[in-house]
């Protein structure tokens, strides 16, 4: 997803006769195209130059080079793939003759991602609160290492801290996370395809002030085949409330007429991931799934729980397999209805989407229920071009639970790429 920058250099130094009619072409290889902008420019004189965003082949033709002298053509590329690409354009022909071809190999990794969620809210001033992370090593076929991240509670809410730490090991040995009111998480590492999930206890000061306290964490940072990779931060909302909307346990005293009504509020999780239809190419046209998997965390049982979710006009919708729910399409709007979700039950259905413009995509779902509250939402990260793997991706069948009360968070993989460069020899 990233871009990269792929020179040509005509080598003419060794020639005391100019070459005219400079002529090659570079059909790039599966998942790599031109990016956009291209920045196609070239150091030869004359010729065209010709390198259109979005597609996959390169040509330039009717150049000169003068005599001892060298020139480049570069162009920026983008891949939706993983792996090593071997990229091996035509021959050079000019007026010299037949110059061979030139081959440079990109190598492109997928990325991490993280998510988080406040577990056990709304709670309590003065009360604790477990923080979940969830870190995930979207690379298939690669490790990942000096994975990292901070965390800055403070700038959440005033006071709030973390208690317990330093843990270490929580995500691979000599991993480790710590400090009170900034977190600090240093050392990950993950296997190809893995993820990992620890916990710490947050205490929640005295005098906090009832409301929604958005958390975000930093980027999270890390290496996969010795090329920094730098992703989207992770983010919930921290709800403290009064002991009058907050579900009591089932241990929690019961008797008293002095005790304030409890309301039993519905706590969803909700995640999503987009991934490819095994078989299906990474281009316009291709068939998206959008896996949503929504978990009753709380203590009360949920009904008339409705999930929405509004897809990008460049998706059109094909079908929604949503067992025993009722599913109704309007427009680009999918609403996939549960008339309950027992406490523990988790439910996850599917929205197979063709692929109409190769445009951003974003994406955003909702879930709410009769005895939820307030609607939450959240927007996918965008996807500029969609892997043409053409298998589905492991941890698209991971189940991503307890991603906070009331919360929403989405997980999508982006891709890097990593710099290309061919040389001809004339």
């Amino acid at each position: 997803g990233n871009v990269s920058t792929l020179t040509f250099t005509i080598d003419n130094t060794a020639s005391s006769i100019a070459a005219t009619s400079l002529d090659f072409t570079d059909n790039l290889p599966a998942g790599m195209v031109v990016a956009s902008p291209a920045n196609a420019s070239t150091t030869c004189t004359g010729g065209t130059l010709t390198a259109n965003a979005g597609t996959s082949t390169i040509t330039y033709t009717g150049g000169t080079v003068a005599a001892a002298s060298s020139c480049t053509i570069s162009v920026d590329i983008t891949s939706s793939v993983a792996g090593a690409h071997v990229n091996t354009t035509g021959d050079l022909t000019s007026s010299l003759g037949n110059s061979g071809t030139a081959s440079d190999t990109l190598t492109v990794v997928d990325t991490l991602g993280i998510g988080k969620t406040f577990v056990n809210d709304p709670v309590l001033a003065g009360a604790t609160v477990d923080l979940q992370f969830t870190i995930t090593n979207g690379d298939l076929s690669n490790g990942a290492t000096g994975i990292s991240f901070s965390d800055d509670l403070d700038a959440t809410l005033t006071g709030l801290v973390a208690i317990g730490l330093p843990i270490s090991d929580v995500c691979g040995i000599g991993s480790q996370i710590s400090g009170t009111n900034l977190l600090t998480f240093t050392g990950g590492i993950l296997a190809a395809g893995t993820s990992c999930s620890f916990t710490i206890t947050l205490q929640v000061p005295v005098g906090a002030a009832v409301g929604d306290y958005l958390n975000t964490t930093s980027s999270v940072t890390g290496s996969i085949l010795a090329l920094p990779v730098v992703e989207a931060p992770a983010t919930d909302t921290l709800m403290i409330r009064t002991s009058a909307t907050i579900p009591s346990s089932p241990s929690s005293p019961s008797n008293s007429s002095n005790l304030a009504p409890n309301i039993n509020v519905f706590d969803p999780a909700i995640s999503k991931l987009g991934v490819l239809v095994p078989g299906q190419l990474g281009v316009q046209g291709e068939v998206l799934e959008w896996i949503l998997t929504v978990s009753n965390t709380g203590t009360a049982v949920g009904t008339n729980v409705v999930v929405s979710d509004t897809l990008n006009p460049d998706l059109q919708i094909d079908s929604v397999n949503a067992p025993n729910a009722t599913v109704n399409i309007n427009g680009q709007t999918v609403t996939v209805t549960y008339a309950t979700l027992n406490v523990g039950e988790t439910v996850q259905f599917s929205i197979f989407t063709t692929v109409l413009n190769g445009a951003i995509v974003n994406n955003t779902a909702c879930v709410n229920a009769d005895n939820q509250g307030v609607e939450e939402c959240a927007t996918s990260v965008p996807i500029r071009e969609l892997p043409s793997t053409g298998e589905t991706p492991r941890w698209a069948y991971a189940t991503i639970v307890g991603l906070g009360l009331l919360g929403l968070s989405m997980l999508v993989v982006l891709l890097k790429a990593k710099g290309l460069k061919a040389l001809f020899e004339d």
